[in-house]
């Protein structure tokens, strides 16, 4: 009986095994016979694949699959015979494309970036105050603030005029952590923060704050501005009242703003008008009572007795109040602190019977005085103020509000934007304790030196007065900063002078920034390279957040100062249009006729970091090139068109010269869009490429209306990360990378091919999750959010990739999995007109299926397939239709 059964199961597996192989054999047979063109990818493991088809000359006939998952065994692809353009002709082609396994992006660490973590957290603790403007106040709460972090422990109040992303308003603790923060109208926080210092404040009331609302972009040629009063309650914010008066401006250009409050009263400064307005807060908030003048007015504080300070004339001046709720004045004026202490006192303070001044001119210090007598007691930080070349942390830059703790520290907002920071001192001894340096301008940025990773760059881009470079010296193994230089400065401080939207030249507010006419970005050093002994520096992928300029700037570091040595472009006459051009020694030059249509470059001949006219030349093309214009690592110069120029000769201090009737065009084919030129011949044009003169892949693109379905729905593609770039490991070769508005970063190959899409859209994934920072942790399964504006893609010299993302932040990541890539050369195939016919369902599916675009993802699996065996139903996935 035993035997017969073992004889019987023996029987009936080998039945039933004969049975499923057969079931097996004649399902490939179905999957390999069936309707569309077959395509079969044997993969050793599992992982990702890109596939392409094209021409016998190399021309891309098909983009397949987009960094599609596969697996170990037979992957079937069945292609439907579209083609970039219409349907596919019948003939031979050949199919390539690369495989890899998993690539992520690691953290290896954050720059300018002080929050715990650097980016923003559900519990509001995360990120660091405002992206858009500086600094600018400081208020110490001895009884914490029930609102919003519900705490009764003495904290810090620290402000700033706008915040897109961030917060306008802080609050931390004694140490520097923050508790809480928030913005006003989702934008705005404080240039002046005041809280009662009266025996009879109202208890409701915690703190108030004043900013600039609707800032006049015209100098008050058509729109003056005002100024907008909060209170800070227990149960949230409420507004006081909007005061007209004077021209009030933007970051920059704002006047300064002074905030007092004793027993009830708040009383506003308004330089912009000379006049100080009164309010009436004791059970509520109520709009002006009275409005009165002083000249030359300043910076206001009340004393403990309800005494005023009045910064007049550059003098601090204490007076008496009078007020009946109907009207206020000021009496028995007496000067405490005489102007010739002092070169440009800002804000005003009392603290423990002495006066603190924040004072500008060549001081850039906190001074110091006896309340009693006037007498200079100490100073407070070293005099010089902004700075350039290495960096000395006990010189200030602009300090502006200041609050000192019952712990005796002095808190200072310096509003300045190289850098943005709030520093800390003894109060008493004027001994620097520390300092938070950042956050990052709206968008993020930042990169790395590539001869050395403990160097990181941070190049200020896109606020008013606020170009320049920033150099930070990292430890690796922990991931903290320090603050080591400030490499550049825009412009020169002997020409401050900057003009909004046509209207006349102007000082700015501060001494030693700019921005060009109608730029929001540009005119900074962004990305560097070494060439023949020296480091150079360009703007050339960052001249816009969304796309590259007609101009572009070179800088080589010398004696630690990043120093302008050639610009090349298109004369053009648009926001980023070179002034300079327009000198009539050097307009005259240029050729008649549309100006678009010039090329133009200027080198330092002579070294002086400054323009000639014998050193600018101006060539026509007969054929008109476009915006994108780089300069490259060899110094040569590319621009749409496309466009060559290669550098004539090179002299002993690295300064490059050109004959623009070398400037050559690389192809017949007109291109335009974001340009590169990799070492291996491929220049890049948006999502084309151009070799040998040939137009040959094109990857396709939509726009942002809908959320991507699925790997290569490209959607909004924006600027280009930065030159090429080559891993050690792996067969990808040159690599590019652009970022999408809605928060992802597409990796190609120079030869058209998707590597990977590091992060996903913002409306269907989440931002940045992570609680804590660590060292090495994995940055993925996130958006990196709508508005990422200045990532970076660069290379270093240990062979890796890196970028860095962040929108609220500047994080350094390691691009991993790059040495698993495989490229793969499935040989041709030769497509028949019956083959071509019988996809034609498939090409109706798709059409019916998917979005007109035909830009959808369409994958499919047969069920039920054993040993690997994987059908990947390819319509215009990621396609061209």
């Amino acid at each position: 009986m035993r035997v017969f059964l073992r004889v019987w199961l023996l029987l009936f597996f080998s039945s039933f095994a004969l049975l499923q192989q057969m079931s097996i054999q004649a399902s490939a047979a179905e999957i390999t016979s069936g309707p569309g063109i077959t395509i079969v990818y044997p993969s050793a493991q599992d992982g990702f694949v890109t596939l392409v088809v094209e021409d016998e000359s190399g021309r891309r006939i098909k983009n397949l699959v987009f960094d599609h998952p596969v697996h170990r065994g037979k992957n079937v692809i069945r292609w439907d015979g579209s083609a970039l353009q219409g349907v596919v002709a019948a003939g031979h082609y050949r199919v390539r494309g690369l495989f890899h396994r998993e690539i992520a992006p690691h953290l290896e660490y954050s720059i300018y970036s002080p929050g715990t973590p650097p980016w923003p957290t559900a519990d509001g603790t995360g990120a660091w105050l405002a992206d858009h403007t500086a600094p600018a106040s400081a208020l110490f709460l001895p009884q914490g603030s029930s609102w919003p972090t519900k705490s009764d422990q003495p904290e810090m109040l620290l402000g700033a005029e706008a915040a897109e992303a961030g917060h306008a308003l802080m609050w931390v603790d004694l140490d520097g952590r923050k508790l809480a923060g928030t913005k006003i109208r989702g934008w705005n926080g404080g240039i002046a923060l005041a809280r009662d210092v009266g025996k009879k404040p109202n208890p409701q009331h915690i703190a108030y704050t004043v900013y600039v609302v609707n800032p006049s972009r015209d100098f008050g040629v058509k729109d003056p501005g005002a100024l907008q009063i909060y209170a800070i309650t227990k149960g949230g914010l409420t507004p006081v009242d909007k005061v007209i008066g004077g021209v009030q401006m933007h970051d920059a250009f704002r006047q300064l703003v002074g905030l007092a409050a004793y027993d009830g009263l708040l009383l506003l400064a308004n330089p912009a008008a000379n006049e100080i307005v009164a309010f009436d807060v004791r059970d509520g908030v109520r709009p002006a009572f009275a409005r009165f003048h002083v000249d030359k007015l300043g910076a206001i504080a009340f004393e403990p007795d309800g005494r005023l300070l009045v910064s007049s004339g550059g003098a601090i001046v204490r007076c008496a109040v009078q007020n009946d709720w109907h009207s206020v004045s000021l009496v028995d004026e007496s000067t405490v602190v005489a102007k010739d202490k002092l070169q440009a006192p800002k804000q005003v303070l009392e603290a423990d019977g002495e006066i603190y001044v924040t004072d500008w001119g060549t001081s850039h210090q906190v001074k110091v005085f006896d309340a009693a007598s006037g007498k200079m007691l100490r100073v407070i930080g070293d005099p010089g103020g902004p700075q350039l070349g290495a960096y000395d942390e006990r010189r200030m830059a602009h300090p502006l509000g200041m609050a000192v703790d019952s712990r005796g520290v002095l808190w200072v907002a310096e509003e300045d934007y190289l850098p943005k920071r709030i520093s800390r001192w003894d109060a008493k001894s004027g001994r620097f304790l520390n300092a938070w340096y950042g956050p990052t301008q709206y968008g993020g940025g930042g990169f790395v030196d590539p001869k050395d990773k403990t160097r990181a760059y941070y190049p200020s881009i896109g606020n008013p007065g606020s170009m320049g470079l920033l150099e930070f010296k990292v430890d690796p193994k922990t991931g903290d900063s320090r603050l080591a230089a400030v490499r550049y400065r825009y412009p020169d401080p002997l020409n401050d002078a900057i003009s909004y939207a046509g209207y006349p030249t102007r000082p700015i507010f501060f001494p030693n920034d700019m921005i060009p006419v109608g730029s929001h970005g540009g005119i900074t050093p962004a990305q560097t390279f070494y060439f023949k002994g020296h480091q150079y520096f360009t703007d050339s992928y960052n001249t816009y957040w969304y796309n590259q300029s007609h101009v572009t700037t070179l800088w080589m570091l010398q004696d630690g100062i990043c120093r302008p040595i050639a610009s090349a472009g298109w004369v053009g006459s648009g926001a980023h249009h070179w002034t300079t051009l327009d000198l009539p020694a050097i307009k005259e030059k240029i050729p008649a006729g549309n100006p678009d249509g010039v090329f133009f470059t200027w080198t330092d001949s002579n070294h002086d970091h400054a323009v000639q006219p014998d050193e600018v030349q101006f060539f026509r093309p007969e054929v008109p090139g476009s915006a994108g214009v780089v300069i490259q690592p060899d110094l040569s110069v590319i621009s749409g068109g496309p466009y060559q120029l290669p550098a004539a000769s090179v002299d002993a201090f690295g300064v490059p010269s050109y004959d623009l009737s070398q400037l050559r065009l690389l192809s017949k084919t007109p291109v335009s869009g974001e340009v590169a030129l990799s070492p291996d011949g491929w220049f890049i044009a948006g999502m084309s490429g151009v070799k040998d003169g040939q137009l040959q892949w094109t990857l396709p693109e939509r726009g942002i209306s809908t959320p991507p379905e699925g790997p290569g729905d490209i959607e909004g593609p924006k600027r280009m990360l930065g030159y090429p770039v080559k891993s050690a490991r792996g067969e990808a070769g040159y690599m590019v990378a652009r970022y999408s508005y809605m928060g992802e970063i597409y990796v190609y190959t120079t030869d058209g091919l998707l590597v990977t899409t590091m992060g996903g859209d913002a409306r269907t994934s989440q931002f940045w999750p992570y609680k804590e920072q660590r060292v090495g942790m994995p940055i993925t399964g996130l958006s990196f959010d709508a508005e990422q504006f200045w990532p970076f893609m660069f290379a270093l010299d240990d062979g890796g990739v890196y970028l860095s993302v962040g929108k609220w932040h500047s994080s350094i990541v390691r691009l991993d999995g790059l040495d698993s890539i495989q490229r793969i050369d499935l040989g041709s195939i030769t497509v028949t007109p019956a083959e071509i016919a019988a996809a034609e369902p498939l090409r109706h599916q798709a059409a019916d299926t998917f979005r007109p675009s035909g830009r959808g993802a369409r994958t499919g699996f047969a069920k039920g397939q054993g040993d690997g065996l994987r059908i990947v139903a390819c319509g215009p996935m990621g396609a061209d239709q």
